[in-house]
Formats: C-alpha cells, structure tokens, sequence
C-alpha cells in the first residue's frame, strides 16, 4: 500500500489516488494527534468516491509512536425499513426514518458509528443484550463509553455502565454536541 504524509487535510483530499483500491494514509495535523486512515477507492458512473476509515491508532505530539485507542464506537440500532405489523402493506419507523435523514445530511457519522439495522419483531435480543429488555426501542444509540458530565443530560438511562440514548431528537442533538453536525431546529 502507498504511504502519504500531509500536514494539510485539503493537501491530501487534492492528491491523485489512481494507482489501486486502497491507501492507508498516515496523516499529520499541525495541531492535535496523527491519525492513520484507509482509503478506499469506488468508480460509480465516471466518479471516484473516496471513503476514509480511522484505524484505530492514535499519536499525539509528545508520543509519536501510535497507540491503540481505547474508545469504542457509539452503537446505533435501528429498524430495517420495511417490517409487517399485521395485515396490508409493509410498514417503515418514523423515528428511524429521521435519524436515516440524518445520516444521510452527514454521511461521515456512519463512519464513526456502529449502525445495526434489526428486525420489528420484539424480543430485540441484540439490543437486550446491551441494555436491556425495557429499553429495546428503536432508535437508540448504545454509547461507548461513559458521557462527559455535560452530556449526562441527553442520555435515556444505563445498564451496568451502558448508557444509551433513545429517540431521534436527543440522538441528534448528542451527536451535533459530540460529532459537530447541525443541531435539529
């Protein structure tokens, strides 16, 4: 795999990466930690989509060799987008069609988050399995680690140190605090 080295996002992002599907990218902040990315490279009628993944190692400027980051993803499960809930057509989630607008406006939250589509059916066993079985709703976005302080406020409960986070609204508005996106109106 090539190796580039920047100490400019755009400088990078205005590079030629046509020589093969994937990169990984050891980029240099001026400021705050190098971060490793993968590039993938996709062709879809005449464009080049690029798609950037951190690797999960971190450097900052007073340790230059990486370290294993130890902050998990944000898991956030929603329903698949057309279940049956009795006789005539299929149904969608409202609330989970919201939060797929949002996804769509900021594409780059996919790649930070651990998205997991599940069936309409209860019991949701993977959800249960995180927060339990009173807290299976959907949307809801299982946190990877503890809130800071002035989070707390936007979280729906915990389980055994799980704090979770339930709704459209409050997930939004998390993630505009957490992620810097557009905060909901």
């Amino acid at each position: 795999m090539r190796q580039f080295r920047s100490c400019d996002f755009r400088a990078f992002a205005t590079r030629s990466v046509s020589e093969g599907p994937s990169y990984d990218i050891d980029l240099t902040m001026k400021q705050g930690p190098s971060l490793t990315l993968r590039v993938m490279k996709y062709q879809a009628k005449r464009r080049v989509w690029l798609e950037l993944n951190h690797f999960g190692t971190l450097a900052d400027e007073t340790n230059t060799k990486p370290r294993e980051s130890t902050m998990q993803r944000d898991i956030l499960f929603l329903l698949k987008e057309k279940f049956e809930d009795g006789p005539g057509q299929p149904y969608y989630c409202p609330q989970c069609a919201e939060i797929n607008g949002v996804l769509a406006y900021f594409p780059e939250l996919r790649h930070r988050l651990d998205v997991r589509y599940v069936d309409f059916p209860r019991p949701r066993q993977a959800i249960i399995e995180l927060i339990g079985e009173a807290s299976q709703g959907c949307p809801v976005l299982v946190l990877g680690e503890k809130p800071e302080a002035e989070l707390m406020e936007l979280t729906s409960g915990n389980l055994n140190g799980r704090y979770f986070i339930s709704g459209p609204g409050e997930i939004a508005r998390y993630w505009a605090r957490v992620h810097n996106i557009s905060r909901p109106h």
